[in-house]
Parts: C-alpha cells; sequence; structure tokens
C-alpha cells in the first residue's frame, strides 16, 4: 500500500536508519498482552500485562504499570505526528475509567468503551 510514502518523519528517524519489520511474530496469542507487546515492544513477561481482564490485563493493568507514558503513539506524537485512534483498545477500558487517566499518545479518539 506504498504507506511509509506518506511518513516522511518515520522514514527519516526510522526506515532509513535500517530498521523495517518485514514480517511479525505474536508471542503471546491473547488480545490485551498482545496489544501491550505490539504497541511497547515488550514481552507480557516484561510489562505484566498477562491478561486479557483485571487484575492481570486490561486497561487498568496496563495504566498500573505505567506503559500509558511508553507506548508507540507517544512515541509517533514525539516525532510530530498527529495520531488517532477509533475502536476497542483493551478490555475493561470503561465508561467509568475512560479519563482516569485519559490515554495519552493520541491527539483524537473514538474508543468502544465497555460495556
Amino acid at each position: 500500500m506504498q504507506s511509509l510514502d506518506y511518513m516522511p518523519i518515520l522514514n527519516k528517524h526510522i526506515t532509513s536508519q535500517g530498521t523495517t519489520f518485514e514480517k511479525h511474530y505474536c508471542t503471546v496469542s491473547i488480545c490485551c498482552p498482545s496489544r501491550v507487546n505490539i504497541w511497547t515492544g515488550l514481552a507480557a513477561h516484561n510489562t505484566n500485562v498477562t491478561d486479557v481482564k483485571p487484575p492481570y490485563g486490561g486497561y487498568p493493568k496496563f495504566v498500573r504499570e505505567g506503559l500509558n507514558e511508553k507506548w508507540l503513539p507517544v512515541w509517533l506524537q514525539q516525532l510530530g505526528y498527529q495520531t488517532y485512534y477509533t475502536g476497542k483498545l483493551f478490555n475493561a477500558h470503561t465508561v467509568d475509567n475512560y479519563d482516569d487517566p485519559h490515554v495519552k499518545g493520541f491527539n483524537h479518539s473514538d474508543f468502544l468503551l465497555d460495556p
């Protein structure tokens, strides 16, 4: 799809430095640990997000582990990108905790919240 043609800053700082991802393998086959793995570059045993729901997974666990500050959308913003998210972020990201704290790294978002 030539998507890198539309990301000059990513090309400058990542691709031109020799980093590309031709193939990606998932180390965990359940959604929350897998999403955290992809977005942080850390395996589940390094993030402590090991399940799909609290207390070991989901949005509350992601926040408790301090990962809201250290993940791909935050890094992309630091490189000058505008970021947007739509859809489900994590299990247990609810109407009660969607801003406790607010998800960092997105200029705009349309999250699908539980329930």
